[in-house]
Order: structure tokens, then sequence, then C-alpha cells
């Protein structure tokens, strides 16, 4: 597929990085972007920018907007908001295709390499 059919996503040093996914499949997508009916009610719920924030996965403790980018996560399958979390653990998340069964293979990976037991 030609590379033109593949939205930009950012750039970096070496030049335009793109989209894992082309515009027909990211557009399917977006359809399951978050509910804006919903968006509107969490956002009150927002850490506000200099407030202490702990992320409920890692559990890092930093302070909104300052010291890490809080964003609201949501289900990639319903569009459904699940809450704020940094944004470092909401792109590992994106990573892992927001996929439980993803998520335990990762786990059972570390499990089974770890060199410290």
């Amino acid at each position: 597929m030609p590379t033109e059919k593949f939205a930009k996503n950012q750039n970096n040093l070496h030049g335009i990085i793109r989209r894992p996914t082309c515009q027909k499949c990211r557009t399917a997508i977006d359809k399951r972007a978050p509910k804006t009916k919903q968006a509107k009610q969490i956002e009150k719920q927002r850490p506000k920018v200099g407030e202490p924030f702990t992320c409920p996965i890692c559990r890092k403790r930093s302070i909104a907007g300052i010291t890490a980018k809080i964003v609201a996560d949501h289900d990639h399958h319903t569009g459904n908001i699940r809450c704020y979390i940094c944004d470092s653990c909401n792109t590992g998340l994106g990573r892992f295709k927001n996929g439980e069964n993803y998520l335990m293979n990762a786990v059972n990976y570390i499990k089974n390499h770890d060199t410290l037991g």
C-alpha cells in the first residue's frame, strides 16, 4: 500500500513518522473514540495542573501537567472512558492493543524469563 495512505503521526530527527494503520482503518478506529457526553462528564474529574496524581497502573506519583502528562484512557473497542492515567501507561496500553491476551502474554514472558528468581 502506498505510504500516502498512512497519515502523518509526528516528526523526529529522521523525518516523518506515519501512523501504523492506513487512513481507511484509522477511520474505523476513530469511530470508537471516546463518547462526547461521557468525555464532558469525566473532564470534571481531570486532575488540575499542579495537583498530585498517582497513576492507577504504574502507581508513579507525579504532579499533573508538570512532571507527567495525564490523559483520559478509553477502551478502543467500545469508546468508553475508563479513567485518567499517565501518558506513559496510556502509550503502553496502546502498544498492547488494549488486549488482555497481549498483557497476559507479557506477564507470562516476564515470569518465564525472570533472571532474579
